[in-house]
């Protein structure tokens, strides 16, 4: 794997564990976040093992899914992960404050999803070598 998708595959690795980390201190909406971040970064691994260059300016797993063809499986969540960029940031993105929003049923949910979306990742990436 060329050494700049290993750096965004190590962090996508980094940012799961700390989706779990902040999910085990009640940080629900911390957790959000980084579940997103570690989905997107681990897309981004793939993007440039298989590219060789960055998907351009992209915050969004499901335009990065869209791009890589990543299977239908995962569509729905990466979807619902996409908002969470802005959502589990941002007070003024819903009625809610960040905090308030998110509790451990949804996040053991996000995580597992999450660690799905990473498992296929690395298989691929496996395949490029």
């Amino acid at each position: 794997m060329r050494e700049e998708a290993a750096k965004w595959w190590k962090q996508a690795l980094e940012d799961l564990d700390m989706a779990k980390y902040n999910a085990s201190g009640n940080k629900y909406y911390a957790a959000a976040f980084f579940c997103h971040q570690a989905v997107e970064k681990a897309l981004k691994a793939l993007y440039l093992a298989r590219e060789k260059e960055l998907p351009g300016r992209t915050h969004s797993p499901i335009a990065l899914a869209r791009k890589l063809e990543v299977p239908q499986r995962y569509h729905r969540f990466l979807k619902e992960l996409t908002a969470e960029y802005v959502v589990s940031r941002y007070p003024n993105a819903t009625d809610e404050i960040p905090a308030a929003l998110y509790g451990p049923e949804i996040l053991e949910d996000y995580i597992r999803r999450s660690e799905e979306v990473l498992r296929w990742v690395e298989e691929e990436l496996r395949k490029i070598g």
